[in-house]
């Protein structure tokens, strides 16, 4: 179906296609934590014109900011290397014109403090506390939004965005916004899920990555090309990644919890009563889940390389 209220917040275009609804969200829980507000799932859509996929209808990002500003500053620390980063540090090595980055999202700054200390690093951060913890492990704090970031007096050689790109509203503006920042050949890596991996393509909209409540966009290798396009930028590497330590037995265990819920869930799409679907004791139990099970072993996010091709 094609929508005809509803606009693409990248490129603006009102050719979309209408994915249904998305799964319901835990009551007044955002980050994993109680907030004020209820928030509801609302509906994937999926751009024909740039392919990005986004939630809507949904919270404006001002909103979204201040929920992400009281949030405590423990809720995304990494005690441990988080097993993506060593391929970030990798792409940062190769492909920065000198060794200075920014780290979008940094929160406590725990990947910047990964990094070798020869790297000069800045964050931006809209979490209070954390912005904070990040400071005090030498961490330059330049803005607490990408909208209230206009300039740098040293730009940086590299931005990283791990984790975040899902998080924004308009992700294309974001970037327009950071390239901007960026010295000559500078380059953005960029670590997010991946709509074009075999995980999401199998789930669709019942897959655990569009369950978060903080993911508001979705995006894919063919968007990362039009937006590569756009932005005058070169895609120099993208591909399919794991965001934990592969284990066969647990990937197995959660990918077979995440196709009994999937399986009920589409179900009920079709109409099947609910009397039937409680009348059968594994279905029943499966029925009353109220989250989608995580299958993190898949190879359901990607790595971006886009570099300037300015001189």
């Amino acid at each position: 179906m094609l929508a005809s209220a509803v606009l693409c917040p990248a490129c603006n275009s009102a050719q979309l296609r209408d994915r249904g609804v998305l799964p319901p969200l835990m009551p007044r829980v955002f980050g994993g934590n109680a907030v004020s507000i209820d928030l509801k799932a609302g509906r994937l859509w999926e751009c024909l014109a740039c392919s990005l996929m986004f939630r809507h209808p949904y919270p404006p990002q001002h909103v979204l900011t201040g929920l992400y500003q009281a949030l405590p500053k423990t809720v995304w620390s990494a005690p441990e290397p988080r097993v993506t980063w060593p391929e970030v540090a990798r792409c940062c090595e190769l492909y920065a014109p000198d060794k200075s980055v920014l780290d979008v999202g940094c929160f406590s700054g725990d990947f910047l403090h990964y990094l070798p200390g020869h790297w000069t690093k800045f964050g931006v951060e809209p979490n209070l506390e954390a912005r904070e913890v990040a400071r005090r492990r030498g961490v330059e704090i330049v803005a607490d939004t990408i909208e209230s970031l206009d300039r740098m007096e040293h730009k940086p050689g590299v931005i990283t965005m791990l984790d975040v790109i899902e998080h924004l509203s308009n992700p294309l503006d974001s970037l327009r916004r950071l390239t901007a920042l960026l010295q000559p050949h500078g380059c953005l890596v960029i670590v997010t899920g991946a709509t074009d991996s075999f995980a999401w393509r199998t789930f669709g909209n019942d897959y655990w990555y569009s369950s978060i409540p903080e993911h508001v966009s979705f995006v894919g290798k063919r968007w990362f090309e039009n937006a590569a396009a756009t932005l005058g930028l070169e895609i120099r590497e993208c591909r399919f990644l794991s965001s934990v330590n592969p284990n066969a037995f647990q990937s197995l265990k959660n990918l077979f919890r995440l196709l009994l819920y999937t399986s009920v869930a589409r179900l009920r799409r079709k109409g099947c009563p609910e009397g039937l679907l409680h009348s059968l004791p594994l279905i029943r139990r499966i029925s009353s889940w109220t989250f989608v099970p995580w299958w993190p072993e898949a190879r359901d996010h990607m790595l971006v390389v886009l570099q300037c091709n300015n001189g």
